[in-house]
């Protein structure tokens, strides 16, 4: 795939938080990168491992705030 031809779409929260991914959708994958540091590489998922990602970190999210601790600590 092209990383040229590709169009990126950066998450509402980056501009919030700062720290967040961008995604392309080159089919049949779904393409992820660093916002900060595009330049870093891409991981490439199929959309199956996309969706378990995406359950994943919603239900990290939901225990987090649950708990009202932070999610990594260090």
């Amino acid at each position: 795939m092209n990383a040229y031809h590709l169009t990126w779409r950066k998450s509402s929260y980056s501009e919030q938080v700062g720290e967040c991914v961008e995604v392309a959708a080159p089919y049949p994958y779904l393409a992820v990168r660093d916002s900060k540091d595009t330049n870093m590489g891409r991981l490439d998922l199929a959309p199956a491992a996309w969706e378990a990602l995406l359950v994943h970190f919603g239900s990290c999210f939901h225990e987090r705030n649950r708990r009202a601790t932070p999610l990594f600590s260090g």
